[in-house]
């Protein structure tokens, strides 16, 4: 299983996984997106699935109930950016492999 320590109160936890994610372990840093392991079927499972726990304060509690803090939105003057590097990556991220390439360039661009 992992858990996830999202600032000091909220934790969540995924079991029953396969197998981490290459570079996973103690102590990581991991961004939102990124592959953390994979769905297995463990002990007296039926069939692959993926047991998640959403923690508040170390208590197991349901996350469609919580009033969680809002995200803070992309300012209008980068939504253009957002854009094009969101375009750009949508092939490769659908089995695209030569829309990597051509994304690199176009991410390097923005990072200004």
């Amino acid at each position: 299983y992992i858990v996830l320590q999202h600032g000091e109160q909220y934790t969540t936890k995924y079991l029953h996984l396969s197998k981490f994610a290459k570079g996973i372990r103690p102590g990581k840093t991991v961004r939102q997106g990124e592959t953390i392991g994979y769905v297995g079927a463990t002990g007296w499972a039926t069939g692959p699935h993926l047991h998640y726990e959403f923690h508040l304060r170390g208590k197991r509690v349901d996350p469609f109930k919580q009033d969680l803090p809002s995200s803070r939105a992309l300012p209008k003057s980068e939504m253009g950016a957002f854009g094009q590097v969101r375009d750009c990556w949508q092939p490769w991220l659908e089995d695209a492999e030569e829309a990597q390439l051509a994304c690199a360039e176009t991410v390097a661009t923005h990072r200004g």
